[in-house]
Protein backbone atom coordinates (compact mmCIF):
# COMPACT_ATOMS: atom_id res chain seq x y z
CA UNK A 1 0.00 0.00 0.00
CA UNK A 2 1.07 3.27 -0.96
CA UNK A 3 2.04 6.21 1.44
CA UNK A 4 -0.94 8.28 -0.53
CA UNK A 5 -3.25 5.12 0.50
CA UNK A 6 -2.44 4.89 3.95
CA UNK A 7 -2.87 8.96 4.43
CA UNK A 8 -6.09 9.21 2.78
CA UNK A 9 -7.42 5.90 3.46
CA UNK A 10 -7.12 6.68 7.31
CA UNK A 11 -10.80 7.80 8.65
CA UNK A 12 -10.75 10.93 10.45
CA UNK A 13 -7.27 12.33 9.80
CA UNK A 14 -6.15 14.75 7.26
CA UNK A 15 -4.46 14.34 3.70
CA UNK A 16 -1.57 16.19 4.73
CA UNK A 17 0.82 15.87 7.47
CA UNK A 18 1.54 18.50 9.14
CA UNK A 19 1.59 20.35 12.51
CA UNK A 20 -1.81 21.81 13.75
CA UNK A 21 -0.59 24.19 16.51
CA UNK A 22 -2.78 27.15 16.66
CA UNK A 23 -2.57 29.88 15.56
CA UNK A 24 0.32 32.24 17.04
CA UNK A 25 1.76 29.76 18.53
CA UNK A 26 5.35 30.47 19.48
CA UNK A 27 8.24 28.14 20.34
CA UNK A 28 10.37 29.05 23.21
CA UNK A 29 14.26 30.26 22.01
CA UNK A 30 15.08 29.73 25.79
CA UNK A 31 16.04 25.88 25.66
CA UNK A 32 17.84 26.26 28.92
CA UNK A 33 14.05 27.59 30.59
CA UNK A 34 12.30 24.79 28.59
CA UNK A 35 14.11 21.43 29.20
CA UNK A 36 13.88 22.72 33.36
CA UNK A 37 10.24 23.13 32.81
CA UNK A 38 9.85 19.96 30.67
CA UNK A 39 12.06 17.86 33.26
CA UNK A 40 9.85 18.78 36.50
CA UNK A 41 6.50 18.41 34.09
CA UNK A 42 7.83 14.69 33.37
CA UNK A 43 9.13 14.37 37.25
CA UNK A 44 5.75 15.62 38.32
CA UNK A 45 3.50 13.34 36.37
CA UNK A 46 5.22 10.33 36.64
CA UNK A 47 5.17 10.72 40.67
CA UNK A 48 1.55 11.44 40.71
CA UNK A 49 0.02 8.20 38.80
CA UNK A 50 2.44 6.58 36.32
CA UNK A 51 0.40 3.56 35.92
CA UNK A 52 -2.71 5.52 35.02
CA UNK A 53 -1.72 8.12 33.14
CA UNK A 54 0.95 6.55 31.23
CA UNK A 55 0.00 3.24 30.34
CA UNK A 56 -3.65 5.35 29.40
CA UNK A 57 -1.06 7.19 26.97
CA UNK A 58 1.24 4.72 26.00
CA UNK A 59 -0.18 1.64 25.45
CA UNK A 60 1.79 0.21 28.81
CA UNK A 61 0.03 -2.99 28.28
CA UNK A 62 1.98 -5.98 25.83
CA UNK A 63 -0.80 -7.73 23.85
CA UNK A 64 -1.24 -10.19 20.73
CA UNK A 65 -2.24 -9.18 17.28
CA UNK A 66 -5.60 -10.63 17.06
CA UNK A 67 -7.14 -11.75 13.85
CA UNK A 68 -9.23 -14.54 13.14
CA UNK A 69 -6.66 -16.96 11.77
CA UNK A 70 -4.73 -17.06 15.10
CA UNK A 71 -7.74 -17.12 17.30
CA UNK A 72 -7.11 -20.20 18.58
CA UNK A 73 -3.44 -19.88 19.09
CA UNK A 74 -3.35 -17.30 21.69
CA UNK A 75 -3.05 -19.60 24.38
CA UNK A 76 -1.87 -16.95 27.09
CA UNK A 77 -3.68 -13.98 26.51
CA UNK A 78 -6.54 -12.81 29.05
CA UNK A 79 -10.01 -13.45 27.39
CA UNK A 80 -11.58 -10.78 29.43
CA UNK A 81 -11.06 -7.79 27.14
CA UNK A 82 -13.08 -5.16 25.37
CA UNK A 83 -13.95 -6.79 21.89
CA UNK A 84 -11.92 -4.54 19.27
CA UNK A 85 -8.66 -4.07 21.57
CA UNK A 86 -5.37 -6.01 21.93
CA UNK A 87 -5.51 -8.65 24.89
CA UNK A 88 -3.09 -8.39 27.73
CA UNK A 89 -0.43 -11.36 27.64
CA UNK A 90 0.95 -13.73 30.02
CA UNK A 91 4.24 -11.99 30.63
CA UNK A 92 7.43 -14.19 29.55
CA UNK A 93 9.34 -15.17 32.87
CA UNK A 94 12.23 -16.75 31.02
CA UNK A 95 15.64 -15.17 30.77
CA UNK A 96 16.17 -11.31 30.23
CA UNK A 97 12.91 -9.29 28.84
CA UNK A 98 13.69 -8.83 24.74
CA UNK A 99 13.05 -5.40 23.56
CA UNK A 100 13.00 -5.52 19.90
CA UNK A 101 13.82 -2.08 18.30
CA UNK A 102 13.05 -1.64 14.32
CA UNK A 103 11.90 0.33 11.29
CA UNK A 104 10.39 -0.09 8.23
CA UNK A 105 13.08 2.64 6.53
CA UNK A 106 16.49 3.29 7.34
CA UNK A 107 17.95 6.83 8.89
CA UNK A 108 14.69 7.52 11.11
CA UNK A 109 17.17 7.56 14.33
CA UNK A 110 16.40 4.24 15.17
CA UNK A 111 19.85 3.66 16.64
CA UNK A 112 20.32 6.63 18.29
CA UNK A 113 16.87 6.03 20.15
CA UNK A 114 18.04 2.51 21.37
CA UNK A 115 21.35 3.52 22.40
CA UNK A 116 19.58 6.66 24.58
CA UNK A 117 16.88 4.01 26.14
CA UNK A 118 19.35 1.75 27.39
CA UNK A 119 21.26 4.88 28.98
CA UNK A 120 17.48 5.93 30.10
CA UNK A 121 16.72 2.23 31.54
CA UNK A 122 20.56 2.00 33.33
CA UNK A 123 19.77 5.46 34.96
CA UNK A 124 16.43 4.03 36.64
CA UNK A 125 17.78 0.73 38.04
CA UNK A 126 17.71 -1.78 35.10
CA UNK A 127 20.46 -3.99 34.15
CA UNK A 128 20.37 -3.12 30.07
CA UNK A 129 22.10 -4.65 27.40
CA UNK A 130 22.15 -3.85 23.44
CA UNK A 131 22.89 -6.13 20.79
CA UNK A 132 23.48 -4.23 17.40
CA UNK A 133 21.78 -6.46 14.50
CA UNK A 134 21.76 -4.03 11.92
CA UNK A 135 24.09 -6.75 10.41
CA UNK A 136 26.86 -5.36 8.00
CA UNK A 137 25.67 -1.40 8.63
CA UNK A 138 26.22 -1.59 12.17
CA UNK A 139 26.74 1.77 13.77
CA UNK A 140 25.73 1.58 17.72
CA UNK A 141 29.38 1.50 19.10
CA UNK A 142 29.93 4.64 17.03
CA UNK A 143 27.15 6.44 18.60
CA UNK A 144 29.16 5.40 21.60
CA UNK A 145 32.42 6.58 20.59
CA UNK A 146 33.70 3.49 20.91
CA UNK A 147 36.09 1.10 18.99
CA UNK A 148 35.68 -2.95 19.92
CA UNK A 149 38.05 -4.97 18.91
CA UNK A 150 35.08 -8.31 18.51
CA UNK A 151 31.74 -7.94 16.84
CA UNK A 152 28.81 -9.89 16.54
CA UNK A 153 30.29 -12.11 13.70
CA UNK A 154 32.73 -13.53 16.26
CA UNK A 155 29.57 -15.64 17.68
CA UNK A 156 29.24 -17.27 14.25
CA UNK A 157 32.44 -17.71 13.04
CA UNK A 158 34.34 -18.28 16.20
CA UNK A 159 31.92 -19.50 18.11
CA UNK A 160 32.70 -16.93 20.77
CA UNK A 161 29.79 -16.90 23.72
CA UNK A 162 27.95 -14.19 23.00
CA UNK A 163 28.52 -12.50 26.36
CA UNK A 164 32.14 -12.28 25.99
CA UNK A 165 31.83 -9.98 23.22
CA UNK A 166 29.82 -7.33 25.27
CA UNK A 167 31.38 -4.03 26.53
CA UNK A 168 31.07 -1.57 28.80
CA UNK A 169 29.15 1.65 27.22
CA UNK A 170 28.72 5.05 28.44
CA UNK A 171 26.01 5.11 30.60
CA UNK A 172 26.27 2.20 32.37
CA UNK A 173 25.12 -0.11 29.95
CA UNK A 174 26.24 -3.97 28.10
CA UNK A 175 26.80 -3.21 23.92
CA UNK A 176 27.47 -6.54 21.93
CA UNK A 177 28.87 -4.24 18.88
CA UNK A 178 27.14 -5.26 15.39
CA UNK A 179 29.16 -6.38 12.29
CA UNK A 180 30.11 -4.18 9.73
CA UNK A 181 30.80 -4.87 6.09
CA UNK A 182 29.52 -8.75 6.26
CA UNK A 183 26.54 -9.10 3.34
CA UNK A 184 25.92 -12.74 4.53
CA UNK A 185 24.43 -11.97 8.30
CA UNK A 186 21.63 -11.13 7.01
CA UNK A 187 20.41 -14.18 4.91
CA UNK A 188 21.74 -16.37 8.19
CA UNK A 189 19.55 -20.09 7.96
CA UNK A 190 16.81 -20.43 10.03
CA UNK A 191 18.76 -22.25 12.64
CA UNK A 192 21.41 -20.21 12.86
CA UNK A 193 19.09 -17.62 13.46
CA UNK A 194 17.60 -19.33 16.28
CA UNK A 195 20.63 -19.97 17.72
CA UNK A 196 21.99 -16.89 17.55
CA UNK A 197 18.02 -15.51 20.03
CA UNK A 198 18.49 -18.55 21.87
CA UNK A 199 21.84 -17.20 23.23
CA UNK A 200 19.95 -13.40 23.35
CA UNK A 201 17.81 -15.05 25.77
CA UNK A 202 20.40 -17.25 28.05
CA UNK A 203 21.93 -13.80 28.72
CA UNK A 204 19.85 -13.44 32.04
CA UNK A 205 23.36 -13.33 34.37
CA UNK A 206 24.49 -10.46 32.54
CA UNK A 207 21.49 -8.20 32.16
CA UNK A 208 17.62 -7.83 32.75
CA UNK A 209 16.57 -6.32 29.67
CA UNK A 210 18.42 -7.03 26.46
CA UNK A 211 17.36 -4.98 23.41
CA UNK A 212 17.64 -6.12 19.58
CA UNK A 213 18.20 -3.07 17.43
CA UNK A 214 17.79 -4.38 13.78
CA UNK A 215 18.13 -3.20 10.41
CA UNK A 216 15.40 -1.47 9.17
CA UNK A 217 12.87 -3.59 6.42
CA UNK A 218 11.26 -6.56 6.64
CA UNK A 219 13.95 -9.32 6.48
CA UNK A 220 13.95 -12.42 7.98
CA UNK A 221 16.25 -11.19 11.02
CA UNK A 222 13.70 -8.60 11.70
CA UNK A 223 10.70 -10.92 11.58
CA UNK A 224 12.65 -13.35 13.69
CA UNK A 225 13.33 -10.88 16.50
CA UNK A 226 9.94 -9.22 16.46
CA UNK A 227 8.44 -12.78 16.90
CA UNK A 228 10.71 -13.26 19.77
CA UNK A 229 10.38 -10.01 21.94
CA UNK A 230 8.18 -9.14 24.69
CA UNK A 231 7.60 -5.56 23.26
CA UNK A 232 8.55 -4.69 19.56
CA UNK A 233 8.69 -0.92 18.96
CA UNK A 234 8.25 0.41 15.64
CA UNK A 235 10.54 3.57 15.15
CA UNK A 236 8.51 5.91 12.35
CA UNK A 237 8.85 9.93 11.52
CA UNK A 238 6.31 12.29 10.34
CA UNK A 239 7.56 11.68 6.68
CA UNK A 240 5.10 9.68 4.26
CA UNK A 241 7.38 7.36 3.05
CA UNK A 242 8.18 6.42 7.08
CA UNK A 243 4.29 5.88 7.23
CA UNK A 244 4.51 3.49 4.57
CA UNK A 245 7.53 1.81 5.39
CA UNK A 246 6.02 1.34 9.12
CA UNK A 247 2.53 -0.03 7.73
CA UNK A 248 4.56 -2.05 5.74
CA UNK A 249 6.67 -4.09 8.27
CA UNK A 250 3.52 -4.29 10.37
CA UNK A 251 1.75 -6.03 7.62
CA UNK A 252 4.89 -8.19 7.20
CA UNK A 253 4.78 -9.66 10.98
CA UNK A 254 1.12 -9.94 10.65
CA UNK A 255 0.85 -11.97 8.18
CA UNK A 256 3.58 -13.91 9.47
CA UNK A 257 1.72 -15.13 12.58
CA UNK A 258 -1.21 -15.59 10.31
CA UNK A 259 0.93 -17.83 7.93
CA UNK A 260 2.52 -19.92 11.19
CA UNK A 261 0.14 -19.90 13.69
CA UNK A 262 2.38 -18.70 16.20
CA UNK A 263 0.84 -15.41 18.51
CA UNK A 264 2.93 -12.09 17.65
CA UNK A 265 2.90 -9.67 20.62
CA UNK A 266 1.33 -6.60 18.78
CA UNK A 267 4.18 -3.94 17.71
CA UNK A 268 3.97 -0.63 19.09
CA UNK A 269 4.58 2.91 17.37
CA UNK A 270 7.16 5.46 18.58
CA UNK A 271 7.20 8.80 16.68
CA UNK A 272 10.32 10.37 15.94
CA UNK A 273 11.12 13.53 14.97
CA UNK A 274 7.85 15.35 15.97
CA UNK A 275 7.27 18.64 15.69
CA UNK A 276 4.47 18.72 17.81
CA UNK A 277 1.89 16.43 20.17
CA UNK A 278 -0.28 17.05 17.07
CA UNK A 279 2.03 15.55 14.39
CA UNK A 280 3.15 12.37 16.03
CA UNK A 281 -0.88 11.67 17.23
CA UNK A 282 -1.34 12.14 13.31
CA UNK A 283 1.16 9.64 12.45
CA UNK A 284 -0.01 7.30 14.82
CA UNK A 285 -3.54 7.74 13.51
CA UNK A 286 -2.69 6.52 9.96
CA UNK A 287 -0.67 3.54 10.81
CA UNK A 288 -2.96 2.76 13.46
CA UNK A 289 -6.44 3.37 11.57
CA UNK A 290 -4.81 1.07 8.50
CA UNK A 291 -3.95 -1.68 10.56
CA UNK A 292 -7.36 -1.67 12.25
CA UNK A 293 -9.17 -1.67 8.49
CA UNK A 294 -6.89 -4.07 6.55
CA UNK A 295 -5.55 -6.20 9.32
CA UNK A 296 -8.34 -5.94 12.04
CA UNK A 297 -5.76 -4.87 14.96
CA UNK A 298 -5.00 -1.76 17.04
CA UNK A 299 -1.50 -0.29 16.94
CA UNK A 300 -0.36 1.25 20.63
CA UNK A 301 1.36 3.96 20.80
CA UNK A 302 4.84 3.68 22.42
CA UNK A 303 5.57 7.18 22.80
CA UNK A 304 6.90 10.29 20.83
CA UNK A 305 10.22 12.10 20.76
CA UNK A 306 10.27 15.73 19.39
CA UNK A 307 12.52 17.10 17.01
CA UNK A 308 15.29 18.28 19.01
CA UNK A 309 19.08 20.06 17.98
CA UNK A 310 20.92 18.19 20.37
CA UNK A 311 20.49 14.87 19.04
CA UNK A 312 22.42 15.65 15.84
CA UNK A 313 25.13 17.44 18.37
CA UNK A 314 25.27 14.22 20.57
CA UNK A 315 25.71 12.16 17.23
CA UNK A 316 28.80 14.10 16.23
CA UNK A 317 30.01 14.05 19.04
CA UNK A 318 29.64 10.35 19.40
CA UNK A 319 27.73 10.69 22.70
CA UNK A 320 24.45 9.40 23.07
CA UNK A 321 22.05 12.06 23.21
CA UNK A 322 20.61 10.69 27.21
CA UNK A 323 23.68 10.98 28.32
CA UNK A 324 25.52 14.10 26.63
CA UNK A 325 22.34 16.73 26.94
CA UNK A 326 20.16 14.71 30.10
CA UNK A 327 17.88 17.40 30.09
CA UNK A 328 16.92 18.70 26.72
CA UNK A 329 13.62 17.85 25.58
CA UNK A 330 14.28 14.56 23.14
CA UNK A 331 15.62 13.13 26.36
CA UNK A 332 12.58 14.06 28.79
CA UNK A 333 10.10 12.42 26.22
CA UNK A 334 12.35 9.14 25.75
CA UNK A 335 12.33 8.61 29.60
CA UNK A 336 8.94 8.27 29.85
CA UNK A 337 9.10 5.37 27.67
CA UNK A 338 11.74 3.70 29.25
CA UNK A 339 10.08 4.48 32.82
CA UNK A 340 7.14 2.71 31.42
CA UNK A 341 8.68 0.01 29.62
CA UNK A 342 10.47 -0.38 33.43
CA UNK A 343 7.58 -0.26 35.58
CA UNK A 344 6.04 -3.17 32.60
CA UNK A 345 8.69 -5.57 32.52
CA UNK A 346 10.17 -5.37 35.92
CA UNK A 347 7.42 -4.17 38.04
CA UNK A 348 9.12 -5.75 41.53
CA UNK A 349 12.11 -3.13 40.80
CA UNK A 350 9.96 -0.48 39.97
CA UNK A 351 9.94 2.84 42.46
CA UNK A 352 6.13 2.89 44.68
CA UNK A 353 3.45 5.01 43.27
CA UNK A 354 2.53 7.72 46.19
CA UNK A 355 -0.61 9.64 44.48
CA UNK A 356 -3.75 7.48 43.88
CA UNK A 357 -5.18 10.15 41.75
CA UNK A 358 -5.17 10.18 38.24
CA UNK A 359 -2.47 12.53 36.39
CA UNK A 360 -3.65 14.78 33.87
CA UNK A 361 -2.57 13.66 30.03
CA UNK A 362 1.23 13.45 29.51
CA UNK A 363 1.60 13.80 26.34
CA UNK A 364 -0.58 16.82 25.18
CA UNK A 365 0.33 18.50 28.40
CA UNK A 366 4.57 17.55 26.90
CA UNK A 367 3.39 18.79 23.44
CA UNK A 368 1.90 22.26 24.78
CA UNK A 369 5.47 22.74 26.93
CA UNK A 370 7.27 22.48 23.62
CA UNK A 371 5.00 24.84 21.99
CA UNK A 372 5.56 27.04 24.68
CA UNK A 373 2.36 27.16 26.16
CA UNK A 374 3.27 25.88 29.52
Amino acid sequence: MSAARIISDTPGVSDAPGVRDAPGTRHSPDTVDQAARLRALVGASLAANLGASVAANVGASAGYCTHPHNATHNTNQDTNHTPGTIPRLTPNLAGPKLITITSGKGGVGKSNLAVSLCVLLARIGARPMLIDLDLGLANADVLCGLSPRARLDASLDGGAPLHTLAVDAPGGFKLIPGSVGLGRLPELPDDQRRRLLASARGLSGACEVLILDTGAGIGPMVRACASSADVTLVVATPEPTSIADAYALIKSLWQQSRRTGVPLRAPRLLVNQATSVSEAHDVHARISGVAERFLGTQIRLAGWVPTDPRVPMAVRSRVPFALAHPTCPATGALELVAVALHRELLPAHAPPLHNPEPAPGVWSRLGRLLAGKV
